[in-house]
């Protein structure tokens, strides 16, 4: 998803305890009470980002603290996933009976920055390799674990979708050796949740032909047709003529959606636009 979120909100003044607001969610498990606490963390001079936690009122050490970064790069978490994904409302504040809050508290991060509420005083504080965007989530984990040390010792995933696998992989790694080294004291991270991830684009793009041809979406022509345009985007990864590239990845994808009547991009037992998503 490439969307870019900066959603307007009003957020409560409200402190109870050590949270801000306090709300409730109707869920299929049933109602479910959950405290809020939202902030910046300056993850560098001139860099700010900016979380939001929710946390259900009936907690146990086994309870586990999920992480939502967001794709784009450029989405907004705290817009996109949490209001219309997996968070416990919806944009017009209506009760999300899905929401992961079933399951675990969450804490969605505006990342990179610059991206929804995070944001830099300069335009030479922006992140330019997947290592920096790593270092400020670290930065972020540090600054975030301090101020809610509850979640220190609690099973703690890093949960993402679309480019946000890039992103997720990175901080994982950097995560793991910080704590290994004593930077960050944290023994409860336990692992990684990929969706859609992408990661390595050209393993997707010059799959996706042959994958179609193999449940019957393409014949031997189109997969033809496919695979020539795969391998023009591969012939401009290989010269780093990358925004080239990025082009001819959108031209594959309406190439594809040409091909197969619009097949779903996230179930292929749907096509013809019967898939919202996509």
């Amino acid at each position: 998803l490439r969307m870019r979120w900066a959603p307007l909100l009003l957020l409560p003044a409200l402190v109870l305890c050590d949270f801000r607001a306090s709300n409730s969610v109707n869920t299929w498990a049933g109602n479910i009470t959950y405290n809020e606490d939202w902030g910046y963390t300056t993850v560098r001079t001139g860099a700010h980002s900016f979380w939001w936690l929710y946390a259900a009122s009936n907690q146990n050490a086994n309870r586990p603290l999920f992480l939502w970064l967001q794709g784009g790069p450029g989405s907004s978490g705290v817009g996109y996933g949490n209001f219309e994904e997996v968070g416990p409302k919806d944009l017009d504040g209506n009760d999300r009976a899905s929401t992961w809050l079933q399951k675990g508290d969450l804490v969605f991060v505006d990342n990179p920055v610059g991206t929804g509420f995070s944001y830099v005083d300069t335009s030479s504080a922006y992140t330019t390799t997947v290592e920096q965007i790593g270092q400020d989530l670290l930065q972020w984990a540090i600054d975030f674990f301090a101020k809610h040390p509850e979640y220190k010792s609690r099973p703690f995933f890093i949960v993402c979708e679309s480019y946000g696998g890039k992103m997720t992989a990175e901080f994982a790694k950097t995560l793991y050796q910080a704590t290994k080294a004593g930077l960050i004291q944290l023994t409860g991270f336990k692992g990684i949740g990929l969706g859609d991830s992408w990661i390595s684009p050209m393993d997707f793009v010059n799959t996706w032909g042959p994958y179609l041809y193999a449940n019957s979406y393409l014949d031997e022509s189109q997969l033809t047709t496919i695979n020539k345009q795969a391998d023009k985007c591969q012939g401009l990864v290989n010269s780093s003529r990358w925004s080239a590239a990025t082009d001819c990845w959108s031209e594959m994808e309406e190439l594809v959606g040409l091909e197969t009547d619009g097949v779903s991009w996230y179930n292929i037992l749907k096509h013809g636009d019967q898939d919202d998503w996509s």
